[in-house]
């Protein structure tokens, strides 16, 4: 009568072997899919807030270095704790930074502009925002004491690469 007992222990082996390779190969395929899927860096930006009178409502945001960034590629986030509202301007042409209702996420009144545009200066005619140039744009219902918050947010990596926070003078 011949011995089963060396046979299934060699079964047994061989089907724990298996299992072992294909969690292996099943967890490497996604950790190789995973690396991949990494994120590319912000760009850096600095820049100024002058300060905000609550008379004309004004924001100028100055750049005073970091990247070139391409308008199509920013929206812009206005804040104001005072009436507890926030408004983004987005979508920006890279032909222009012209904008109109649909450009304007929130409240519509808490923004506007001469001509309907975000005034950036010097005029840029490749659709980009560099160093010494400026955005403005007017916040008809700002009272003093208002707390105004401005954020630039970088689309493509959904960062904000720039944020500035100043009281509204009389």
């Amino acid at each position: 009568m011949k011995s089963r007992r060396g046979v299934s222990s060699v079964v047994s082996t061989v089907l724990i072997v298996g299992l072992v390779m294909i969690m292996a190969v099943t967890v490497s395929v996604y950790a190789l899919n995973f690396t991949e899927e990494k994120r590319e860096p912000s760009p850096q930006m600095h820049a100024t807030l002058e300060p905000v009178s609550a008379s004309d409502g004004t924001v100028l945001v100055s750049t005073n270095g970091g990247e070139k960034l391409e308008m199509e590629n920013v929206e812009l986030v206005i804040r104001n704790a005072g009436n507890d509202s926030q408004v983004r301007i987005v979508n920006l042409q890279a032909t222009g930074s012209s904008f109109n209702s649909s450009n304007i996420v929130g409240p519509e009144s808490m923004v506007q502009s001469p001509g309907g545009e975000l005034d950036a200066s010097p005029s840029s005619t490749d659709g980009t925002l560099a160093a010494g140039e400026h955005m403005s744009v007017e916040l008809p219902n700002l009272s003093q004491g208002d707390r105004v918050t401005i954020l630039i947010v970088h689309v493509p990596t959904n960062s904000v690469i720039w944020r500035e926070s100043t009281n509204a003078t009389a």
